[in-house]
Formats: C-alpha cells, sequence, structure tokens
C-alpha cells in the first residue's frame, strides 16, 4: 500500500509481511530512491486518515533531512505460526538475496542540534554487510572520531558538543578495499549560548543551519 506515485513527486510505500511478522515503511524521492525505512515487528498498520496523515508529514520531514519516526498507530499482528526451522530458512534466503544483490553501500549524513548539542546522524544500508569504518575528519584532515559498523542497516550520531568550531567531513570507508563510499561536508560554528551545525557543499556553503541552545 502506498501513496500516489507521480514522476515529480516523493512517495511512502507500506507492506505488512505475515512471513516476517511485520510491517516496513519505505519513503523514497522522486527519483525512487529510498531516503528512509522504518520497519515495526509483529506490528500491522491500518491506512487510517490520521495514518495516512502522519505517513505524509513523516515523508514531508524526511525529503527535508529531518527524519523521524512516523509515530503511526498500529496493532499487534497475530503470533507467527512458524516453526524455529522455517524461520531460520527463510532468514537465511532473505539474507542470501541480500548479499547476492547488485545493491552497494549508501547513506544520508544529516547535521542535527537539539537541547543536548549539536550533532552528525549517519543512516546507512550495507547490504553485502561489509566492514566500514565512519570517520569524522577535520579540516586538517584529521580524523577526530570513528565508528565501526558491520550491520547490514543501522545509524549513529556523533555527538559535536565537545568539538572546536571549524568544518568537517563525515566520511564512510570500506575497510577491505579503503576507498571512501560515502562524504559530506559540515561546519560546526558558535555563538554566545548557541552552537550551529550547518551542510556545506563542496563548492560553496548552505545556507541553512541547525541551532542548539
Amino acid at each position: 500500500m502506498d501513496r500516489t506515485k507521480t514522476s515529480s513527486q516523493p512517495y511512502w510505500q507500506m507492506n505488512t509481511d505475515y512471513k516476517t511478522n511485520g510491517t516496513t515503511i519505505r519513503y523514497y524521492n522522486a527519483d525512487q530512491h529510498l531516503m528512509h525505512q522504518e520497519v515495526l515487528p509483529n506490528r500491522l498498520v491500518k491506512l487510517t486518515r490520521g495514518n495516512v496523515r502522519r505517513l505524509n508529514e513523516t515523508l514531508l520531514r524526511i525529503a527535508q533531512n529531518q527524519p523521524k519516526g512516523s509515530s503511526v498507530q498500529s496493532v499487534t499482528l497475530p503470533p507467527n505460526a512458524e516453526n524455529a526451522r522455517m524461520v531460520r530458512a527463510r532468514n537465511r534466503n532473505l539474507r542470501n538475496e541480500r548479499l547476492a544483490s547488485q545493491v552497494d553501500v549508501f547513506a544520508r549524513i544529516v547535521p542535527s542540534a537539539n537541547e543536548n548539542g549539536a550533532g552528525v546522524k549517519v543512516y546507512f544500508y550495507n547490504p553485502h554487510e561489509e566492514n566500514l569504518r565512519i570517520d569524522i575528519l577535520n579540516q586538517q584532515g584529521r580524523v577526530v572520531c570513528t565508528q565501526y559498523e558491520s550491520r547490514f542497516q543501522g545509524g549513529y550520531r556523533f555527538n559535536m558538543a565537545m568539538m572546536p568550531e571549524g568544518d568537517y567531513r563525515v566520511q564512510i570507508v570500506k575497510i577491505r578495499q579503503q576507498t571512501p563510499c560515502a562524504s559530506s561536508l559540515f561546519t560546526l560554528s558558535r555563538k554566545p549560548s548557541q552552537t550551529l551545525i550547518t551542510s556545506k557543499s563542496e563548492a560553496t556553503p548552505d545556507s541553512s543551519a541547525l541551532v542548539a541552545k
């Protein structure tokens, strides 16, 4: 079930799979590239008017680089009647399909600011479960934070509250190949009682900033 698709608008897609006993909500941009995904284990989401409104609002936030859960109302799915052996076999087949796919690592890198201070969120999809290294580099090119990942999908928030002002780069590296597969620039600056963290293009800074007080 999904929002009406057009060639010029983002859309969401929802699927309840009784084999895996859960609901998956995917959000796509106008080019049909996956922007964000929510998995609700053991839950069924009914397409009520309120839930459709919440999904549309979440789609808008994600398109504006403000990812947040949809907070849809859901009910519990009946217990899975499959035995443990069947569940293991199904999960093994799903994993093998993912490992054999041609999809490469991709990530969304989002500067964020809240009452806990400035940070940068990294959401990644790693279909082949490769060993990844997520680095934060300062403007001198020195690594100041590192996180290792091998999960097939997930997210991590780097706390920048104690970092000095300046330009930083988030870089995701495939450890085996030692080659970056994702990279993004951002700027951290401070004013009295405020910290600003701003996305930055390779050429010119973005005019929008997130503020933490």
